[in-house]
């Protein structure tokens, strides 16, 4: 084994050689045409001063032996470029390039033998001075390859050299001396050039070769990240599309719990997947931004919704703090702010253990559009000065200990990061050790043609009591009414004081309450007989209830909703009452479903079930194509399946459609691959979208009103008229 490793080695090493002694020899061929162009001008140069001096013919006859030298040498280089000759080829073109340096060198030296005596002194110090100097030019365009430059040396120098030895009527020997140590100098400088070459040869071939391997790796690397992602998707798909539609059952509160905690830890599995599959994206320069209009107040609005539930039991308050300056229509990539601030308050909640969590959002006009500016920050452990430096890098929670006190992938906040990049933005964070963190992110969106214009708040000039304990909270409450016109104060729970001139009084119970303590500050505030409006983490949002009892964390606009009903209900738009859940809906649409994951089979069978759907399901792609003319109204194309996949298939019913002058069917691409390139191959195959596992209901449901082929209002009265 020893051997076969040693001999791997040689060979290996061998290989290596052989490049860099190829690459050296190109590299005399690079610098091939500029030794032409230094030949002509210089020889020009030479003759003009030895006009008057030598005689013409003598001149005429060297300067056409020196041209159709030249002339034949640049007739070498261009075979040389046509022939393209491979590295094993080198050597011989090698040879022959010496042979023509030799030529050259030659027809330079005769001039330090043949014109040097002519005239005076000078002119032999002329012409020594002109071939020193191109002597010292080749030292760089010949000296990756010793002997060509020695072939061109020798006979350039010798002819000069021996005319000082033997010049008549007196020698010269110390000219000579000195040609004779220039070239020795020149010699020992083309050794330098070549050894500092070939090491630069070799470490731009290393260089190159490692480019090579890095990207056969990274693309192993997304293939294999590619191949994970669609085996754990889809059963994921299974695992939370069926425990999305048992919590949509009745259940026994237990019951509830066990299904919630199964749905939210594959929701959990899905998030680091997606962190892992973004940060490899990322570093493949392959992560595209959309360019669509959104809400970003509700990108926000909606996050902490989903984040309430976490805060709660932890015992924390979540807030939000949106400034009268946030537009309501940005045009960008909603999802990736989405994705921002769920790492964010995912980070703060994780490392906060009592007090809250706020996040604030304000904008700023720009030449082109907004500016946004999302901060988040927390009353959590705070983060050391050594580790501000380096939480952004992937891998990396800033955890003190080694115990792994707080679980996480590590790479939300470097998402976070080069999100805000990709965006024109940046991120940065503020902490003290012990007193809580601050993330900042600047983003910039653009700005629709057509703005959707928000009215004031219409208000009575009333005057609020907010009673809270909490600084935070009270911050946000304060801020909110006075910007809306109103009078309010802030009354500590704790203070015992009698009845507020007030008209209101907001009372916020806070997830760390105990029950005592509930039911004590809500006697204290129902003694002082004014209308109550309740904030708490486990009420709910009605906007027809004008009992007014607000979740925690509350919506700018549910405050606002709630103020509305308890004092001015005629003044309220049905515009500005948030939207109720989705109702229940009759389809009433055939949909093929092309599915060979049994699991998945059945979630997508029972989801269209729920939206009033007709489903029939095949398991392969054979099946799908040879069903599709049957007048189906949209067909769930799986892609990976067995006898033909989901992308041939489509193929091939658009070609049968083309054929047979059939209505085009939409056909989504329902797949684990979560890789845009890839959804871009979906389209061009003639699919019209693509549903990626794990998907939940509403994202079903939002697909099939999209791309139904029937408007529902037709569907029915076609099933009207069929019967």
């Amino acid at each position: 084994m020893d051997s076969q490793h040693s001999s791997n080695k040689n060979v290996t090493h061998g290989t290596a050689t052989d490049a860099v002694t190829a690459e050296s020899i190109r590299f005399l061929f690079r610098g091939f045409p500029n030794g032409l162009r230094v030949n002509i001008v210089l020889a020009m140069l030479l003759g003009a001063r030895l006009w008057t001096v030598v005689p013409h013919l003598y001149l005429q006859i060297w300067f056409t032996l020196l041209l159709t030298i030249t002339a034949l040498r640049a007739q070498f280089l261009i075979r040389y470029r046509r022939a393209s000759p491979a590295p094993e080829a080198l050597p011989r073109w090698r040879n022959e390039f010496m042979i023509w340096a030799a030529c050259s060198g030659s027809v330079w030296g005769a001039t330090g033998f043949w014109f040097a005596s002519y005239g005076a002194l000078d002119i032999a110090v002329f012409i020594s001075f002109c071939l020193c100097g191109l002597v010292a030019g080749a030292t760089a365009l010949l000296g990756a390859q010793l002997r060509v430059f020695l072939a061109f040396l020798i006979p350039t120098l010798a002819p000069i050299t021996l005319h000082y030895f033997t010049r008549a009527p007196e020698p010269l020997p110390f000219m000579g001396a000195m040609v004779i140590v220039f070239g020795v100098a020149m010699t020992s400088t083309a050794r330098l050039c070549k050894s500092i070459l070939l090491e630069s040869i070799a470490l731009a071939i290393s260089l190159a070769e490692e480019k090579v391997r890095a990207e056969t790796a990274n693309r192993a690397k997304s293939l294999f990240l590619a191949n994970m992602s669609h085996e754990i998707r889809t059963p994921m798909n299974g695992l939370l599309g069926m425990s999305e539609l048992l919590l949509a059952t009745t259940l026994q509160p237990e019951q509830h719990h066990l299904a919630r905690t199964i749905h939210q830890s594959g929701e959990s599995l899905l998030s680091i997947i997606n962190d892992v599959l973004d940060i490899s994206k990322i570093e493949a320069g392959k992560l595209a931004l959309e360019q669509r209009v959104f809400d970003p107040v509700n990108t926000l609005d909606t996050q902490l919704d989903l984040f309430a539930e976490m805060a709660r039991r932890k015992g924390l308050d979540l807030l939000a703090a949106v400034s009268d300056n946030v537009p309501r229509q940005v045009i960008g990539d909603q999802a990736r702010l989405r994705q921002i601030i769920a790492n964010l308050l995912a980070n703060a909640l994780k490392f906060t253990e009592r007090g809250h969590v706020l996040a604030r959002l304000d904008a700023q006009r720009v030449d082109d559009g907004w500016n946004l500016l999302l901060v988040v920050e927390d009353s959590g452990i705070g983060i050391e000065p050594a580790q501000q430096q380096r939480i952004f890098d992937i891998f990396d929670q800033g955890e003190r200990d080694a115990t792994r006190r707080y679980s996480g992938s590590g790479l939300g906040l470097s998402i976070c990061r080069e999100l805000a990049r990709l965006m024109d933005g940046h991120i940065e964070v503020v902490s003290h050790l012990g007193k809580g963190a601050l993330f900042r992110v600047n983003i910039n969106v653009g700005a629709p043609n057509v703005v959707r214009v928000e009215a004031l708040p219409q208000l009575p000039k009333l005057r609020v009591a907010i009673v809270d304990a909490s600084a935070a909270t009270a911050a946000v409450l304060l801020g909110y009414l006075q910007r809306w016109g109103l009078h309010a104060i802030v009354c500590a729970p704790e203070s015992g004081v009698g009845r507020p001139d007030v008209d209101v009084a907001l009372t916020v119970f806070h997830a760390a309450d105990s029950a005592a303590a509930q039911t004590q500050l809500r006697a204290r505030v129902a003694a002082w007989a004014l209308p109550v409006i309740e904030i708490a983490p486990q009420y709910g949002f009605n906007p027809g209830d004008p009992a007014a009892q607000l979740p925690l964390p509350f919506r700018r606009d549910q405050l606002l909703q709630a103020l509305r009903l308890r004092f001015a209900p005629l003044a309220t738009s049905p515009a500005q009452v948030a939207a109720p859940i989705m109702a229940p809906v009759n389809l009433n649409a055939r949909v093929l479903i092309a599915e060979d994951n049994l699991v998945n089979q059945e979630v997508l069978r029972r989801m269209l079930d729920s939206f009033g759907c007709v489903p029939t399901i095949v398991g392969d792609g054979f099946a799908a194509a040879t069903a599709a003319g049957d007048g189906w109204d949209i067909i769930l194309m799986d892609v990976e399946m067995p006898l033909l996949n989901g992308v041939d298939a489509t193929l091939q019913i658009r070609a049968a459609e083309r054929l047979n002058g059939g209505e085009r069917v939409p056909i989504i691409a329902v797949t684990a691959n979560a890789f845009a390139d890839e959804r871009e191959r979906y389209l061009e195959a003639g699919m019209d979208g693509c549903l990626v596992k794990p998907f939940t209901r509403m994202q079903l449901f939002e697909v099939l009103e999209r791309h139904l082929r029937v408007p529902l209002a037709q569907r029915a009265v076609r099933d009207s008229s069929a019967v």
